[in-house]
């Protein structure tokens, strides 16, 4: 990837390629996304997502990473 030089790195900037990215292969490839629980953790809600394994390992990185930034 070829970064400019002469403006600062954004991170925001990065965070939404990478969101569009994301978002336009999800809408290409539906029956690979797993669908968002609409109930809580203590109704059943994410209960077959996180039964696969490193489910919570990949989630803990995830919001360590995003609340890092």
């Amino acid at each position: 990837m070829w970064v400019n030089l002469k403006q600062p790195f954004d991170p925001r900037e990065k965070m939404i390629r990478e969101t569009s990215k994301w978002i336009e292969w999800a809408l290409a490839n539906p029956h690979l996304v797993q669908r968002i629980p609409r109930r809580r953790v203590d109704q059943g809600g994410f209960t077959e997502i996180l039964k696969h394994c490193g489910a919570r390992a990949l989630v803990r990185h995830w919001w360590q990473r995003v609340l890092s930034n």
